[in-house]
């Protein structure tokens, strides 16, 4: 099931993002520190995630501007 990510996703956001995405300088970054910045993008901008039983097995976000974050 594909859905708007929640509040409370956003450190299992963080965590697939560093066990899923090792390239680039998102992924060397701190969990705290992604789970802030997807806490932003469920808040601000948009993330999608895909739902298996209740788990979230996938997302994309996306961010109309960079600005605020």
């Amino acid at each position: 099931m594909i859905s708007t990510a929640k509040i409370e996703d956003s450190r299992i956001l963080a965590k697939l993002h560093k066990e899923n995405i090792n390239n680039g300088f998102l992924s060397q970054l701190s969990n705290s520190f992604l789970s802030s910045l997807y806490l932003y993008l469920i808040e601000k901008e948009l993330i999608l995630v895909a739902r298996e039983e209740n788990k979230i097995v996938g997302f994309v976000s996306y961010s109309y501007s960079s600005a605020g974050i």
